[in-house]
């Protein structure tokens, strides 16, 4: 790289890009390197750079852009719960790139309805009605589903909690993202 005079006073131009559906670079008015994502949830793209002094002097840089989404997974078994004390405990584990807060919605389905037959506690991860949010860094949310006695007899209800969306991103999925349980009466 030369050195060029007035480094202060740089225009920058993203004049190369292997991957535009992964993300656009433009030069501001400030100074500084716009990216704005593409269509493509994660890749790599090569992208150059030129930077242009006023002099007219420049210098090109290419370097490597990869964007990557965390991928979510549920570990359990599933289990059957009685229905007075009834407790399990599983896992959402998030791996591969990003390490930043993210928040995954949670999808809650069956016969056994949630908060009425059945509640959910989060560690390691806040849960705010069906929002799991994951804290900058952390890795695992561990659940503890508990179903509540409600004193009717009644068949056994089935339901199932599922990893279904990131809040206005797309998702990667593991190869569990559901676990399923069954609540068993005791009246």
């Amino acid at each position: 790289v030369a050195l060029m005079p007035h480094v202060d006073e740089l225009t920058y131009h993203g004049t190369g890009n292997t991957n535009p559906d992964l993300a656009t670079v433009a030069g501001s008015d400030q100074g500084e390197l716009v990216f704005t994502p593409g269509s493509l949830a994660s890749g790599s793209s090569d992208i150059t750079v030129t930077a242009t002094d006023v002099d007219g002097n420049t210098v090109e840089q290419t370097f490597t852009l990869t964007v990557g989404l965390p991928e979510f997974t549920i570990q359990t078994k599933g289990k059957t719960l009685n229905e007075r004390r009834g407790k399990s405990k599983f896992n959402v584990i998030r791996s591969g790139l990003g390490t930043a807060e993210a928040t995954i919605n949670l999808k809650f389905a069956g016969k056994a309805k949630f908060k009425k037959d059945y509640k959910v506690k989060a560690k390691g991860a806040q849960l705010k009605g069906k929002k799991l949010t994951f804290p900058a860094g952390t890795t695992t949310a561990r659940l503890t589903v508990q179903s509540k006695d409600d004193r009717r007899a009644e068949r056994t209800e089935k339901f199932e909690i599922i990893v279904n969306a990131f809040d206005n991103l797309p998702l990667s999925l593991g190869q569990q993202v559901k676990a399923k349980f069954k609540i068993k009466d005791d009246d």
